[in-house]
């Protein structure tokens, strides 16, 4: 599918994977390049995909670059295989990462499935690990965030994404699993506290509780809102108040 502003509105685009499963897909460049495109795996959308490649938050630099440089409408998109169970994702994505030579010929970073081998991780650090990369990575989601309508259109996408069912029972899972990790509580429990307790934090805090309260109709609805919880506590305890009121 040569990716088109008319193809961009396919719903074949927008067609979650199935739960648990993903599939392996490849960016042909249909310019003229001795690049043999990118092959990548998708659990989700390949057009949250496809916005994740044009993000300036994209770890995938080439791939990213070649989508500014030309633009999306210059790239063919292929799914190579589907319904791939999630166990052997990385494995698909290794063996069709290496049918294609991406890694060395074409848009990939890594010879996929997070198989870092020296070589991968000495190439990374070259290429993403320098103040000029930092730099730029940074400015660029500046100027993101700074726009108004890329800002309304990522809040909604959010919105949207949060209120699908699938996403919803995926993202709790994997909350499960990270708290079940010996020591993860611990660990973010202290970052925190860090983070929380700098006389920098602690004025900005401060400072937007004050804009907060000083606002009368935030103020009022606050105010209601506490007691409407009051009356609904003491009408589930039969009318017996049992809160303690600070002195």
């Amino acid at each position: 599918m040569r990716l088109t502003a008319e193809a961009l509105q396919s719903p074949e685009l927008r067609e979650a994977c199935a739960l648990g499963t993903g599939q392996i897909y490849r960016f042909i460049p249909l310019y003229e390049t001795s690049s043999t495109g990118y092959v990548g795996r998708n659990e989700t959308s390949l057009m949250k995909r496809i916005h994740g490649h044009k993000s300036a938050s994209s770890e995938c630099t080439a791939l990213r670059r070649a989508i500014a440089k030309h633009g999306l409408d210059q790239m063919d998109l292929v799914v190579l295989d589907k319904n791939i169970p999630r166990r052997k994702l990385a494995s698909a994505e290794r063996y069709w990462v290496s049918k294609y030579d991406t890694y060395r010929k074409g848009y990939n970073c890594t010879p996929g499935g997070e198989h870092w081998t020296a070589e991968v991780i000495a190439k990374v650090k070259a290429t993403k690990n320098t103040p000029e990369s930092r730099a730029k990575t940074a400015a660029a989601s500046r100027r993101h965030w700074d726009d108004p309508e890329q800002h309304k259109q990522h809040a909604a996408a959010l919105a949207k994404s949060r209120r699908d069912p699938n996403v919803r029972k995926k993202a709790s899972a994997a909350s499960k699993r990270m708290w079940q990790k010996p020591g993860y509580k611990d660990r973010l429990s202290a970052v925190h506290k860090k983070a929380q307790n700098t006389p920098k934090r602690k004025k900005q805090l401060k400072d937007h509780l004050t804009n907060l309260w000083s606002d009368p109709e935030y103020k009022k609805k606050r105010s209601q809102a506490i007691k409407d919880g009051r009356a609904r506590a003491k009408a589930a305890r039969g009318g017996v108040v049992k809160y303690v009121r600070r002195t």
